[in-house]
């Protein structure tokens, strides 16, 4: 996998190349919907989809 991160004035920017033998389909969703990503990175959850949005780790 490549991975390329920039700093940024509030954070980072992360962007990262990987090939997978599944479907665009199947990789979005186990991405964006919350159930299926908490299976396998259960500290993030994504708040807002649009270019600019959310992904963020709850804190108890």
């Amino acid at each position: 996998m490549l991975a390329d991160l920039q700093q940024i004035d509030n954070g980072y920017i992360a962007h990262f190349q990987r090939h997978l033998k599944h479907s665009v389909e199947e990789v979005w969703s186990s991405l964006t919907d919350n159930d299926r990503l908490a299976k396998w990175f259960s500290e993030l959850r994504v708040d807002d989809l649009r270019e600019g949005g959310v992904i963020y780790r709850p804190y108890p």
